[in-house]
């Protein structure tokens, strides 16, 4: 009811801010019942959370798994319920006081990969093969602390902290994409079956609840990974990349028709699973929270100069190895990248910043 017509009023409020503002302004389409999915309360009162259980009149009992005490029920303020696959979901949303964390001088710079998802400066990689440590020591590979070409001191740390990780325990991993196949066949079996049938209702409710777990088990790993960033360090460098830019179709026009069509596909099909955009936002909001200092920095060059003596030079890029031309420092590449996002942080190079 009331929750229905609230969304609606935010969509067609959305879309007249686009159409005034000169931005695309993508109407809201029409959503079938079989496309609605959450329901949204209107009206939400202290008495629907309790002991655990989400109690709505017309529907069952939700019970609340959760592993940490939830706020007080006064302070609640929405509560969405959403079918996904197989699943029920239920978003609380609660009105809390935050108290920043702690001053720390602590700096790092943060390379967004494919190889891996995310290099950190410090020498950590984030990685996404369910083990519980959303980071872990990067590869080894001529590792030597990144230090200044005029003053020698690390540039890890604002007040000089930072010490490098031991080179000693260093190991080498890789995503999987083991899910990934695991949805394509899933997707071919549903695709074998005649649309509306019993049998691709079926499939279609097997597809779904694979699809959620994959989507709730990667924000959980970037949830664990951007946290342990914000508590470790109290300024924050990234790239500012255009990732719909950077994902274009090169399929071209029959009149000019694109090349390499293909691998480019599948390199955006990789950018796309990476879920930069989702990382970005979180440790956007986060370090907004915990009063960190948060940078947005001009990705050109970053991966083509060299951390020791700054020679740009694309040449120096070789594969996932980076080796200067000018003075034969060797690291890997997307840590160098990282070392220089930082050092390009530090001396102003930022496009956006968000002070503590």
């Amino acid at each position: 009811g009331r929750g229905v017509l609230q969304r609606l009023e935010r969509a067609k409020n959305a879309f007249f801010r686009r159409v005034k503002a000169g931005e695309k302004a993508g109407y809201p389409r029409f959503k079938s019942g079989r496309r609605w999915k959450t329901i949204e309360m209107a009206m939400v009162r202290p008495g629907m959370v309790r002991n655990g259980e989400v109690r709505i009149k017309g529907l069952p009992v939700i019970r609340i798994p959760s592993k940490r005490e939830l706020p007080p029920s006064v302070d609640l303020k929405t509560l969405r319920v959403t079918r996904a696959g197989r699943r029920v979901t239920v978003s609380l949303g609660y009105e809390v006081d935050r108290e920043p964390l702690p001053y720390n001088p602590a700096c790092i710079g943060i390379d967004k990969g494919i190889i891996d998802r995310l290099a950190l400066s410090s020498g950590q990689s984030m990685t996404a093969d369910g083990d519980g440590s959303a980071l872990e020591p990067y590869p080894a590979a001529g590792l030597e602390p990144a230090e200044s070409p005029t003053s020698g001191q690390p540039l890890l740390s604002i007040e000089g902290q930072g010490v490098p990780p031991d080179v000693a325990d260093y190991t080498v991993r890789r995503r999987v994409h083991q899910d990934r196949l695991d949805i394509v066949k899933k997707q071919q079996r549903l695709s074998r079956c005649r649309k509306g049938s019993r049998r691709w209702k079926q499939r279609a409710a097997v597809l779904a609840n694979a699809q959620a777990r994959r989507r709730v088990r990667n924000r959980n790993e970037c949830h664990r990974a951007t946290t342990e960033i914000v508590r470790q360090y109290g300024h924050i460098a990234v790239e500012s990349l255009q990732v719909k830019n950077m994902t274009r179709s090169a399929a071209g026009t029959l009149e000019t028709p694109g090349r390499n069509v293909s691998a480019k596909s599948g390199l955006n099909r990789e950018i796309l699973e990476q879920t930069w955009g989702l990382i970005h936002q979180q440790l956007r909001y986060k370090a907004e929270w915990a009063g960190r200092r948060f940078v947005e920095v001009d990705p050109r060059h970053t991966s083509q100069t060299c951390n020791s003596c700054g020679t740009v030079n694309s040449a120096s890029r070789q594969a996932k190895m980076f080796l200067c031309i000018a003075c034969s420092f060797s690291l890997d590449a997307d840590l160098n990248a990282a070392r220089n996002i930082l050092r390009k942080s530090l001396a102003g190079g930022e496009s956006l910043l968000l002070a503590q």
